[in-house]
């Protein structure tokens, strides 16, 4: 269980960097102009770092 819920987390954190970099580089939505990228960039860092430790049975500690 605990696998697939890090390939989950592994998979949001993929998506979150194409979102950001799709309003960095494509086209910005008007939600996100004025905002700095850095939180969500870090989350997403985050997210990668966590579900590939879960993926492989460790914990994230």
């Amino acid at each position: 269980m605990k696998r697939i819920m890090g390939a989950m987390i592994f998979l949001m954190g993929v998506g979150l960097i194409a979102w950001v970099g799709y309003n960095l580089f494509v086209e910005q939505l008007p939600e996100t102009e004025g905002r700095r990228p850095f939180g969500p960039i870090a989350m997403s860092f985050a997210f990668l770092y966590v579900g590939f430790k879960w993926m492989r049975g460790e914990s994230a500690d």
